[in-house]
C-alpha cells in the first residue's frame, strides 16, 4: 500500500479522493484525501467499483486476484503490478495498465494518464468486461465439464 500511497500523493493538488475499503479504517488517517469504507457489503463494493474512475492494486504477490477481476467486471479501468497471478488474465495496454513494483514515478504517470484520457478509460473498461466474462462461474463450469468429459473418454 505504501507504493500506491506515495504515487497518489505525488499527484499533488490534482489527486482525486482515494477510496479504500476493508477492515482497517485507521488507514483513512494517513491523508485527509482518503475516504474509508469499513466492511462494505458485496453490493456496496460493487457500487464502489461502478463509481470509481480507476482501481489500483499494487501487490508484490498475487494468486488469482479476484478484486482486479471484480473491478473489470464492473467496468472500472485497472492499474496493477505484474504480480504473479495477475499474469493469468491481465494484459498491459489491452485490459489494464501494468507498472513495475516500487516504480512510484511510473505509477504516478499511469494514474495521471488514465485520469486524463477518457478514450483509454473506455478501452480498458470494455476490455476488462470482456476479460471478466471469461471467468464467470457458468463459463468456468462449462470448461470444467468439458475437460472431465474429454478425459473420461
Amino acid at each position: 500500500f505504501d507504493f500506491t500511497l506515495k504515487a497518489w500523493q505525488a499527484l499533488g493538488q490534482t489527486k482525486p479522493i482515494m477510496w479504500l475499503f476493508g477492515i482497517e479504517p485507521d488507514m483513512a488517517k494517513l491523508d485527509p484525501g482518503i475516504k474509508y469504507y469499513t466492511k462494505p457489503s458485496n453490493k456496496e463494493v460493487n457500487e464502489l467499483y461502478n463509481q470509481a474512475t480507476i482501481f489500483v492494486q499494487t501487490s508484490r504477490h498475487e494468486g488469482f486476484s479476484l478484486p482486479i477481476l471484480e473491478a473489470m467486471a464492473a467496468g472500472c479501468p485497472v492499474i496493477c503490478t505484474d504480480a504473479h497471478g495477475n499474469q493469468d488474465f491481465c494484459e498491459d495496454g489491452k485490459n489494464c495498465l501494468m507498472v513495475d513494483h516500487d516504480d512510484v514515478e511510473g505509477l504516478t504517470k499511469k494514474i495521471k494518464r488514465l485520469m486524463n484520457d477518457k478514450k483509454l478509460q473506455s478501452t480498458l473498461s470494455k476490455a476488462g468486461i470482456k476479460t471478466a466474462n471469461k471467468y464467470r462461474w457458468d463459463v468456468i463450469m462449462d470448461r470444467v465439464e468439458t475437460f472431465y468429459n474429454e478425459i473420461a473418454k
